[in-house]
């Protein structure tokens, strides 16, 4: 029986120790990313927000697009692209 015991002691104080790293994760504000590691920047509003949460501009080239622009390899088709830099 004390056998017994300290065996159930063993497992408490395991599965105890275990929960202590899970507990410690979940109080965290974002879960992929936290606020000391995506930077913050300003925008034209010049309110400082985080990167992740900033607008961005979004260009689809399609296969028009490229037959159109006559592109023979990727990175002159990417200089049709405004902001981009090649």
């Amino acid at each position: 029986m004390d056998k017994l015991n300290s065996i159930f002691a063993a497992l408490a104080t395991l599965l105890l120790l275990a929960s202590i790293p899970a507990a410690s994760y979940a109080e965290q504000d974002g879960i992929f990313f936290d606020n000391q590691i995506v930077p913050i920047v300003l925008s034209a509003s010049k309110l400082p927000q985080l990167q992740t949460e900033a607008t961005a501009s979004i260009t689809v080239i399609d296969r028009a697009l490229i037959k159109a622009s006559g592109v023979t390899q990727i990175p002159e088709l990417f200089r049709l692209v405004p902001g981009m830099q090649v």
